[in-house]
């Protein structure tokens, strides 16, 4: 599961990157699917072929979401919104970044 939230943007460079990543998990029988994408986001990534070969179906779906209808398990807010914290990426503690209290 490719989770695209925090992307604003794709351009043609970063969507060929992906597609070979689609590929080498193909290679192994591993299928791309992408959760949390912007429409521009899945729109650059059908123009650039992904239409034909990832799985769009969970794209706007949280990352729980999208987890539960690959594995068919429910999902409740609850899970949702952990979800939503799990991803918020960690600061470290420095001198620009003090350690949150």
């Amino acid at each position: 599961m490719l989770v695209m939230v925090a992307v604003p943007h794709l351009d043609l460079v970063g969507s060929q990157l992906v597609m070979e990543l689609r590929a080498t998990l193909a290679k192994q029988g591993i299928a791309l699917q992408v959760a949390e994408a912007r429409d521009a986001i899945c729109d650059a990534l059908k123009r650039a072929g992904g239409e034909r070969t990832i799985d769009f179906s969970t794209a706007k779906l949280s990352l729980s979401e999208a987890i539960a209808a690959v594995s068919g398990a429910g999902v409740t807010a609850r899970s949702r919104t952990t979800d939503r914290q799990d991803l918020r990426p960690a600061r470290a503690s420095s001198p620009d970044y003090p350690a949150a209290s």
